[in-house]
């Protein structure tokens, strides 16, 4: 029986890395923590509550038993709550890599608006690379556990999307730059629309408009995209998870 992955307490506030200074890699709900990150969570997990020991079988109690040695075991997927305090808004979101600059955290562009990192906020980042006295927009990054997702309702922005043009762009999109959703988030997927009478080459908007069973919800393994998409009336899509 594998032993369950154990819960961490560790939260940090980091200045936000200017977009500039971001590579056009980080895509969807993807972060870049500083290496101290890594070392404070392994730090975190080694201190974690650890699972009771499995109920011994007498008819064996003569046979040498292993000792179990402890292991610095991250949870996977390793998921964070941020949170920008100048509005209250957050999202969630896992890192791709360790190698953001210490004491700060670099963010995708999804992550940015989700967040309401606005343009008075890349101001004041690129004044703080001048050395300006003004200060990085700062967020607060907690580590979250979150449920798989059992039911997506998507809000089209536009009218005239076709299943056909969209549907398989969402699902490889999610696969491949999403392992969370967050209710009130707009993901945008790019491909060819005939929105408003147009043909060629755009986006897709959709906003999250439900999740279940709770506001945030982890999609990976849930068995979702496979068949994510199915039409539920003229303004929603619904999905449910098959498995």
């Amino acid at each position: 029986m594998v032993a369950p992955t154990p819960s961490l307490n560790w939260s940090s506030q980091l200045s936000v890395t200017a977009s500039t200074g971001t590579p056009v890699s980080l895509t969807g709900d993807k972060i870049l923590l500083p290496q101290s990150a890594l070392e404070q969570l392994l730090a975190a997990s080694a201190s974690a509550p650890q699972p009771p020991p499995a109920v011994v079988d007498l008819e064996s109690w003569d046979t040498p038993q292993v000792p179990q040695q402890r292991n610095q075991q991250l949870p996977h997927p390793l998921i964070f709550r941020l949170y920008n305090p100048a509005n209250n808004r957050f999202s969630h979101a896992v890192p791709r890599e360790f190698s953001a600059a210490e004491g700060e955290v670099g963010i995708s562009p999804f992550l940015r608006e989700a967040l309401g990192l606005e343009e008075k906020d890349e101001e004041a980042l690129r004044e703080g690379e001048t050395g300006s006295r003004r200060e990085k927009p700062r967020i607060t990054i907690v580590s979250k556990s979150l449920p798989k997702g059992t039911h997506v309702r998507l809000r089209p922005l536009e009218a005239g999307y076709d299943d056909e043009d969209w549907k398989a762009l969402l699902e490889r999109h999610l696969r491949m730059h999403f392992t969370t959703l967050t209710t009130g988030e707009i993901l945008s997927v790019a491909g060819r629309t005939n929105s408003r009478g147009k043909g060629g080459r755009g986006e897709f908007r959709f906003l999250i408009d439900k999740l279940e069973p709770e506001e945030a919800v982890c999609i990976v393994d849930t068995g979702r995209h496979r068949t994510f998409v199915r039409r539920a009336s003229k303004r929603n899509i619904e999905t449910a998870n098959s498995s």
